[in-house]
């Protein structure tokens, strides 16, 4: 359910930050206003946060709708869209609110490459015109290098390396995040890193470092202290005892 429909959650005077954060899930979710149309929908968005005061409030929704590309299912109702038009739609909802932070957690999930092209190219699209910051969650690296500024790896909930997307997908410094950018085609021509053992149980986490089961220049400290994130290049960072 898309964060602008929670109202009864949060305190009125929660109301602005609400607007503010918009947050986009992986699957767009409209059951119980399968029948609105698109164009209704968003307008109810406006009137959920008061937004929708006069002729204003429709001049946005139109406004927006010819930005994305999705005037021409402007009148369609919700329960006949594809998914990916859902999902734009979805993304519509949030931007309507004009928020200052979008979180995106896996928005191209479940959905053909192409379509994934276009909600990617619509994002970047909105990003240029709008002063609006992404938090972009993905393990889909070759979207995350499209759509990112900066970066961080994460492995079993720690950031393991952060820095700008040239230095990650170009010089990666963790040997996770070396395997990782090793499994996208690129003129580098890396060689495939293959990972070896399976990932630790989250239930039971240990005090060291969560990769040092699978890492293959494991040292004796990373089984027992969990290695610092240290600014090693100007900008980027990395949680590693190789590097402390």
């Amino acid at each position: 359910m898309p964060v602008w429909a929670h109202t009864k959650l949060v305190r009125k005077k929660d109301k602005k930050l609400q607007k503010d954060i918009q947050y986009v899930d992986k699957e767009a979710s409209f059951k119980w206003i399968k029948r609105y149309t698109v164009f209704k929908m968003l307008e109810k968005v406006l009137e959920t946060h008061e937004m929708r005061s006069n002729t204003n409030g429709h001049c946005l929704t139109s406004h927006l709708l010819n930005s994305m590309g999705l005037a021409h299912i402007a009148y369609h109702p919700i329960q006949g869209l594809t998914p990916g038009e859902r999902q734009l739609v979805n993304i519509a909802c949030a931007f309507i609110l004009q928020p200052k932070l979008l979180i995106l957690n896996d928005p191209l999930s479940g959905l053909d490459l192409s379509v994934q092209s276009q909600v990617l190219n619509t994002l970047s699209h909105l990003k240029k015109k709008r002063a609006i910051t992404y938090l972009f969650i993905s393990d889909n690296l070759n979207a995350s290098y499209c759509i990112s500024d900066q970066v961080a790896v994460m492995y079993k909930g720690r950031i393991v390396e952060k820095g700008t997307v040239s230095q990650i997908y170009e010089e990666p410094i963790h040997p996770y995040t070396q395997a990782l950018m090793s499994t996208i085609p690129s003129i580098y021509k890396r060689e495939r890193i293959v990972l070896k053992g399976a990932p630790p149980s989250l239930s039971s986490p240990s005090n060291g470092c969560p990769f040092y089961k699978r890492c293959p220049f494991a040292q004796e400290a990373c089984k027992s202290r969990q290695p610092l994130l240290r600014e090693i290049r100007s900008g980027q960072f990395v949680s590693c005892h190789l590097y402390a």
